[in-house]
């Protein structure tokens, strides 16, 4: 008989508090870019029903937005939303707003937009597309837009003032990289993790929560106001637990400092928020937001939610 093995407490204790931080730090599991999309049904139509939704049918790409009439950044969004279905025209780009509201809300509130709403609008009668596409990619914020492709798969999904024009060019113009937007949802999702480790007030995973941001830092574009915002914003949530943590908040500032020269209204909603929670003046971001060409913001942005929350139906 083999002699019975002892392990040392100390091995056991070591495993098991390695483990749990393993499992409390990984990202949920969500669906990805690349992920096929959800057939737009059942869906009860506001405006006419267009001739077929099914993916490739009579547009290259559909553009899948989720909306509230009671979301201010939903009701900024939809001029722009307009001018996008003009500019591509239905054979290229259709434009598909889905609200979860009554139909009696959502038909009332297009018929008051009238042209200003020019583009197609359903309601999701019953919560079965805000779960397949809102829920599954772990999102509550509206409004928030879905690209898809004519194969029926998503190609991209973000804030339709922030991104969207981009990418529709991008796809249409055969140069969008799928790959380089699923490492950067990756990295999105990661800050996700880095947020609710500082958030914790546990010393050991607010600790660890540095190394983690600092590794999100160290693969973005410099250029990416969003995503630098956010690290800003994370980061200066709380004070700095240590030097790393302290040095680590000096270059996202200066990074983001540098990155600010062209903003889209979306993003300097990040900026702003970032700028505040470091103590730091958004006068000069509030002049450069009202210069903007249609800038939606005509008065302060400090600090300002990127979208409005809401429950799934």
């Amino acid at each position: 008989m083999m002699p019975e093995r002892k392990i040392a407490p100390f091995v056991v204790s070591l495993t098991l508090i390695v483990s749990s931080f393993m499992c409390r730090a990984q990202t949920p599991s969500y669906a990805v870019l690349g992920s096929p999309a959800a057939p737009l049904e059942p869906v009860e139509w506001i405006t006419t029903a267009p001739p077929s939704l099914e993916w490739g049918k009579n547009q290259e790409l559909t553009v899948v937005e989720f909306w509230a009439t009671w979301c201010a950044p939903c009701r900024f969004s939809i001029p722009h939303l307009t001018e996008l279905q003009k500019r591509y025209g239905e054979n290229r780009v259709r434009v598909v707003g889905i609200s979860t509201e009554t139909t009696t809300t959502v038909l009332n509130f297009v018929a008051a937009m009238g042209e200003s709403m020019a583009y197609t609008v359903g309601v999701d009668t019953t919560g079965k597309l805000w779960k397949s596409y809102m829920h599954a990619f772990g999102l509550r914020g509206i409004p928030h837009a879905f690209v898809v492709s004519k194969e029926g798969v998503i190609l991209w999904h973000g804030h339709p003032l922030s991104g969207l024009d981009q990418a529709l060019a991008e796809i249409l113009s055969g140069r969008y990289n799928i790959e380089l937007h699923r490492e950067q949802e990756k990295l999105w999702r990661q800050l996700d993790v880095v947020e609710a480790m500082l958030r914790s007030g546990d010393k050991a995973r607010v600790e660890a929560a540095v190394p983690l941001a600092k590794e999100v830092y160290e693969k973005i574009s410099k250029e990416d106001v969003r995503i630098l915002a956010r690290l800003v914003s994370v980061l200066s949530a709380r004070e700095p637990v240590n030097d790393e943590h302290r040095q680590l908040v000096m270059q996202c500032r200066g990074s983001l400092q540098s990155a600010t020269a062209t903003l889209q209204p979306e993003a300097l909603k990040f900026v702003a928020k970032a700028q505040a929670l470091d103590g730091r003046t958004t006068e000069s971001l509030v002049r450069k937001a009202k210069a903007l060409p249609g800038s939606p913001i005509t008065r302060s942005v400090l600090p300002q939610p990127r979208s409005s929350r809401r429950t799934t139906p």
